[in-house]
């Protein structure tokens, strides 16, 4: 009997099935606790031909690349068992993992082999993947960056916390953050178990647009030392639709000019200014002021201009950490402009060397 390809897989225990002739003998596979450093390893899967025509395998497909299997290429005689083999590999993948493969018959049945396991992982992968120590357990990532999120919408963020203990242990996440909420998928981990943590964002909960930082802390087990990461975010206001005869009456926010160019300059602290100007037919609002680069911090600006009216925003603005050089530095002015509530100014220059 011929053989081909190899595949690495895991199975979960599961009632041993029946397609048409096939009758398999076994369905899932489980690798249960497996040592990253001990290297891939292998396993099996059989059914009988119990019908009366030769059955044959076209092909034996993993769901990922960590899997190789074995299976015959010629048909299986009537009364005949055969053997599909494969065989997981677990480098670089510590934790639990749940695979399948799908078996594909000449005949037209197609059946699939569910595999399972758990990788106990290596110092090196674990520093790789986990990197961040927390007791018992090590930690994906120290922070756990959103990004820019849209006022209104309500994204959810995932964050490993991978169990490199003996034991089991019972992991907490909280924080006291009204707009933030904190899920795990278990609880209580294994040894090599991942917990992870889910983590939702609700931005109408927010005071206002802007940067967010909010801490979370995860607690290993029960009496260990907590160690906090933190939710990261900025939050920026959401255009909507209007009619023209909102639009008419509406506040609308210009900046003159939207760009201020100060030329060469040097090192050492300044204040950097842009005009503010009402251009609609009512009250405009001006709900916060930020920028992403440290070198430039909002000092005053209007909360409010009344329609036609001029306010002035004051920024300052320490150059000493940027590198010689062109720059560009972008400022956000978050407003109640229903058209454009996110207005993004710029601070432009060279910077010349010390």
């Amino acid at each position: 009997m011929r053989v081909k390809g190899m595949i690495t897989v895991i199975a979960m225990a599961a009632a041993v099935p029946v397609t048409g002739q096939v009758m398999w003998l076994e369905g899932s596979y489980d690798f249960g606790l497996m040592k990253e450093a001990a290297g891939p390893k292998t396993g099996s899967a059989r059914f009988v031909n119990r019908g009366p025509e030769p059955v044959t395998v076209l092909e034996a497909k993993p769901s990922c690349g960590c899997t190789a299997t074995t299976y015959p290429l010629d048909p299986v005689e009537p009364g005949d068992t055969a053997v599909i083999t494969f065989t997981y590999d677990p480098a670089g993948r510590p934790g639990r993992f749940e695979k399948t493969i799908k078996v594909r018959f000449a005949e037209g049945r197609r059946d699939v082999i569910h595999i399972r396991g758990n990788v106990l992982g290596t110092p090196e992968s674990l520093d790789q993947f986990y990197p961040v120590e927390a007791g018992p357990l090590r930690l994906s990532e120290p922070r756990i960056n959103a990004g820019r999120v849209t006022m209104g919408k309500a994204p959810a963020l995932f964050h490993n916390a991978y169990n490199l203990s003996s034991d089991s242990v019972t992991p907490k996440a909280e924080t006291g953050h009204k707009a933030l909420a904190v899920k795990s998928n278990m609880a209580k981990a294994g040894p090599g178990d991942i917990v992870t943590f889910g983590l939702y964002i609700d931005t109408e909960k927010l005071e206002k647009p802007g940067p967010v930082e909010i801490p979370v802390v995860i607690t290993p087990d029960t009496g260990a030392e907590p160690r906090t990461v933190l939710y990261v975010a900025e939050v920026i206001p959401a255009s909507r639709p209007v009619s023209a005869k909102e639009f008419a009456k509406a506040p609308r926010c210009v900046a003159a000019p939207p760009v201020v160019d100060l030329g060469e300059i040097g090192p050492g602290p300044r204040t950097v200014e842009f005009n503010l100007l009402n251009d609609g037919k009512s009250a405009l609002t001006i709900r916060n002021v930020w920028c992403g680069n440290g070198a430039v911090k909002p000092v005053d600006w209007p909360s409010k201009l009344k329609a036609g009216k001029t306010g002035k925003l004051k920024l300052a603005f320490t150059p000493d950490d940027l590198a010689p050089g062109p720059f560009r530095i972008e400022v956000n002015v978050a407003s109640d402009d229903p058209l454009d509530p996110l207005r993004q100014l710029h601070i432009a220059g060279i910077l010349s060397k010390p």
